[in-house]
């Protein structure tokens, strides 16, 4: 998978881009409501027996335990290569100061 340096360096320590090898914690997260069209506006659906919201629908690459995006220790972890698997060049572009990723 490959994410473009500019999402990712606010993350980073000192805005650098990673060595080889090295390891982040990481989720993804979805979450979707239930909705309606009314006159041209999304609005949450309506549980008619409540008269409340139906719950979110919750989604995360990494089963975390709870709900709740704000536990990084429960995340799962991406580790960096140095190298796209079966090639021998580098992932990152030398001529950038390895601040870009090299189109593959």
């Amino acid at each position: 998978m490959a994410l473009p340096w500019e999402v990712l360096k606010e993350a980073a320590p000192g805005r650098r881009p990673p060595l080889p090898g090295a390891t982040w914690r990481i989720n993804f997260s979805r979450v979707q409501w239930q909705l309606d069209v009314k006159d041209g506006t999304y609005v949450k659906r309506v549980n008619p027996a409540t008269g409340t919201a139906y719950p979110e629908d919750n989604w995360v690459w990494r089963p975390q335990g709870a709900v709740n995006m704000h536990m990084p220790e429960r995340w799962g972890y991406v580790r960096f290569a140095g190298t796209v698997d079966g090639l021998a060049s580098p992932l990152l572009d030398p001529n950038q100061d390895g601040r870009t990723w090299v189109d593959r």
